[in-house]
């Protein structure tokens, strides 16, 4: 009788800790997005954190910062911040329709950057559209859409 309740108490905590370490927890959760920060962040975002100096776009490493932003996105989908960073790396990967979805994902949140830079991807495509994101990026105060909706 006992040997049953033993067995039944290793798989179960067997189970617990497979479902445990499949889901990513708080810490590295918090490990991929200060990753995704230090990858993938702006010079020109002012959202990103503070002790951050920003990647310039064509020195983004894609391969680690698209592991590390996607994981990050992953962890939370709600943050317009990783959405951002993580069309940057899409799109300096040269894939323009997903760094689109994800600039458009993260400018309908309010990200003022990620609007300036759906406005330049929208350009050739749907010039009005991409002057309406100028036009609210540089509503909120965003260089880059004020320099693009003058330009």
């Amino acid at each position: 009788m006992t040997s049953r309740f033993l067995r039944f108490g290793c798989l179960l905590s067997a189970a617990t800790f497979l479902s445990l370490s499949a889901a990513p927890g708080p810490v590295a959760a918090q490990t991929a997005v200060a990753d995704c920060d230090r990858l993938a962040a702006s010079p020109l975002d002012s959202t990103r954190p503070t002790n951050i100096a920003g990647v310039e776009l064509s020195e983004i490493d894609t391969a680690s910062a698209m592991a590390a932003c996607t994981a990050a996105y992953e962890a939370d989908a709600s943050d317009p911040r990783l959405s951002y960073q993580l069309g940057r790396v899409r799109l300096q990967s040269g894939d323009l329709a997903e760094a689109e979805a994800y600039f458009l994902q993260a400018a309908v949140a309010g990200h003022a950057l990620a609007m300036a830079n759906l406005g330049a991807l929208m350009e050739e495509t749907a010039p009005q559209d991409a002057f309406t994101w100028y036009k609210e990026s540089a509503y909120l105060g965003q260089v880059l859409g004020q320099y693009n909706l003058v330009d």
